[in-house]
């Protein structure tokens, strides 16, 4: 299973939609239908009278997810991703095809739930526990689609752990948010419409009769316009990044709440959740970025001891905080816990204990500190050749370090070869970072071959020169394919493996 990606282009990530007015013809975004069980009860999200798998009449001789609502709920279709076909001819009927068995579809409640089960049985869980690639593939297709949508103006509507649901394609996981689009109006009164009968559950104003109300940053009433245009209320993108906050957080604690939870591990990842709630991450591509970088598998492992990463003053710079802690396999800093020798020519350095009281990680940004490359020696040419060359331009010191690799020989230049490919590696992300996550497309050529360029200079000091510690390797080589799918996303191809 692959990650989802910030920022990817618009035209390489969303499938073409039927046009709005298409009710009752499946729309060409719709996946091509499989053979699955019928007659199948499903727990989609919090709408619907009914949810099965039966036979669909938009795909004859095909079987999907048929909804039953009431008759006076009106459906307006998301601009992205799958989405439900209404039935004219059956008031209150929605028909769905679903690539692969619907019946084996977890949504991230679902994945949270088995997360928090597996550590609860297992204790700590290990780096790479498929349990938490997956829900770490989940939270990014969800920040994936909601930047999808926020790009067309569209907002999360009545979002929740249960109604969003993961499906894999050709690699790519994708998170569709089933009651998307949904709303009701009453007959009597304005909202909430409290005189009106027939009012829906889900808009209950009070949190003990709908739970949902807890992470949702609008009144329900409210919350459920998620189109663009043409509704009562428009869709706030500042709340919708709070609800988006919540949401996450509800799916991993297992309850609602309009607080995020305070923990002692993993400060950076709750950090994430927070800034997003308080307004100081503005996108969900900047979210998708902190998250990416803080993964919620972070949970779920032993807590870190912290590690600080101190670039060069010239080294572009993060939006996030500077203080960095092993949030998982996907975090940078998971790799750096080998600084100095960096395991690269022997045998790997064994990491120091964790001292007692330093399992947090402070989630400030602590002072500004600068730091230049090792000082070359004068009996290392290699290392003062390196060292010449700027460090942001990180394809030509990836180059130059594969020579210097190569001549390391004694222990203190193998230390010194570690130190700086620790600062090296670090450089690489950052500049992977700001071109994988260029979202004008009057770049997307250019930001593909220059992400290019970093992964093969990377991935032939990786081939040539990898780390000896096996964790290592697996870390480096988990964000070349990373870097290397986005890149293809962006019209430039693999490596060869």
């Amino acid at each position: 299973m692959t990650s989802a990606y910030p920022d990817d282009d618009d035209s390489a990530r969303r499938r073409p939609t039927s046009p709005s007015g298409s009710s009752g013809s499946a729309g060409s975004s719709d996946p091509k239908p499989t053979a699955t069980p019928t007659n199948v009860a499903l727990t989609w999200g919090i709408l619907g009278t009914s949810n099965r798998v039966e036979p669909l009449t938009i795909v004859p001789g095909a079987t999907g997810i048929v909804r039953l609502l009431p008759n006076d709920i009106r459906y307006h279709r998301p601009p992205s991703g799958m989405a439900w076909s209404e039935i004219t001819a059956e008031p209150g009927r929605f028909e769905m095809v679903w690539p692969g068995d619907p019946t084996t579809a977890r949504s991230l409640a679902d994945l949270a739930a088995a997360a928090r089960q597996a550590r609860q049985q297992q204790g700590p869980l290990p780096l790479g526990h498929p349990t938490l690639t997956a829900l770490d593939e989940a939270v990014f297709a969800l920040a994936v689609t909601v930047h999808d949508l926020q790009s067309q103006d569209w907002g999360v509507g009545l979002l929740t752990p249960a109604n969003v649901i993961l499906s894999t394609e050709a690699n790519k996981t994708t998170a569709t948010l089933v009651d998307l689009g949904f709303t009701w109006i009453g007959d009597f009164g304005d909202p909430p419409w409290d005189a009106s009968p027939g009012r829906p559950d889900w808009l209950e104003p009070s949190e003990v009769r709908n739970p949902s109300r807890v992470a949702w940053v609008r009144p329900p009433a409210e919350q459920q316009f998620a189109q663009a245009t043409g509704g009562l209320f428009q869709p706030s993108l500042e709340s919708d990044l709070g609800t988006l906050s919540r949401v996450i957080a509800w799916a991993l604690t297992g309850t609602p709440s309009p607080t995020l939870p305070s923990r002692d591990s993993s400060a950076e990842f709750w950090s994430v959740l927070q800034e997003m709630l308080d307004g100081r991450v503005t996108t969900a591509s900047a979210a998708l970025r902190q998250l990416r970088a803080h993964p919620p598998s972070g949970l779920f492992l032993a807590a870190p001891a912290p590690i600080e990463l101190i670039r060069d003053e010239s080294s572009p710079k993060p939006k996030s905080s500077r203080a960095a802690t092993i949030g998982g396999i996907v975090a940078v800093l998971g790799v750096l816990a080998a600084a100095a020798g960096y395991g690269l020519f022997g045998t790997a350095p064994t990491p120091a204990p964790a001292t007692p009281g330093t399992e947090q990680a402070s989630t400030s940004t602590p002072p500004a500190t600068t730091t230049t490359d090792p000082a070359p020696t004068p009996a290392s040419p290699k290392v003062t050749d390196y060292a010449s060359i700027p460090s942001e331009n990180v394809a030509e010191r990836i180059a130059k370090f594969r020579d210097l690799a190569a001549s390391a020989r004694d222990p203190e230049s193998i230390a010194r070869a570690g130190e700086m490919r620790v600062k090296l590696f670090s450089d690489w992300i950052d500049k992977c970072e700001v071109h994988a996550t260029d979202t004008d497309p009057a770049r997307r050529a250019e930001a593909g071959a220059k992400l290019r360029e970093l992964i093969d200079a990377y991935f032939q000091l990786n081939r040539d020169h990898p780390p000896t510690d096996p964790k290592l390797r697996d870390q480096e080589q988990q964000w070349l394919e990373q870097y290397d799918r986005q890149a293809e996303l962006l019209g430039w191809p693999r490596y060869p493996s």
